[in-house]
């Protein structure tokens, strides 16, 4: 597995106390089909959300982050050379 082979390189691995997420992009016309099924696109219910979560035997938890359904990804910046999404 992945670990193994850094283990196997030297690398030095620890668990960090804060959370890493991971972002999935879906068209918000689907993601609103799967939730609403026929009633998909009825202004009365805007845009359906919903998050990906895995709970690992370890007791981590792996998640998706930054769920903004019908949003706009953007880029900002919070300090010099660096830059967000």
């Amino acid at each position: 597995d992945t670990f193994k082979m850094i283990h196997d390189k030297g690398i030095y691995v620890e668990a960090k106390p804060f959370s890493v997420g991971f972002r999935i992009e879906h068209k918000q016309s689907m993601i609103d089909e799967c939730r609403f099924g026929p009633n998909a696109g009825n202004p009365i219910l805007g845009s359906a959300d919903y998050k990906l979560v895995h709970h690992c035997n370890n007791g981590r938890t792996v998640y998706s982050f930054c769920m903004c359904p019908g949003g706009t990804v953007v880029a900002a910046t919070s300090e010099e050379g660096r830059v967000v999404t």
